[in-house]
């Protein structure tokens, strides 16, 4: 793992996974252009359809992400001993 990944809080791993699979698809895509209406209105229709196809591309791999966590979590729990946790605690002596 890269200095820039764990200099990263743990929220903050989709917008890098978004951001590299953008550049992955166009170094030089902006996708402001998504929200500013003033740069979309500048922008072809063809550069358009490839930043729509760019942030599809983009945001499964957010949302692969966070079936996998999700996954990983309901795994972990699944293992939890049942019961409350005051059974489960140290008697003190």
């Amino acid at each position: 793992m890269n200095e820039r990944m764990r200099a990263r809080a743990p929220h903050e791993i989709d917008s890098v996974v978004l951001n590299a699979r953008l550049h992955a698809v166009d170094p030089h895509l902006n996708p402001n252009a998504a929200l500013n209406r003033e740069l979309r209105a500048k922008a072809s229709s063809e550069t358009l359809a490839h930043l729509s196809s760019a942030l599809l591309y983009g945001l499964q791999g957010v949302f692969l992400t966070i079936a996998l966590i999700a996954a990983v979590t309901f795994v972990v729990a699944w293992f939890f001993p049942k019961g409350m946790a005051s059974e489960h605690q140290h008697s003190e002596r």
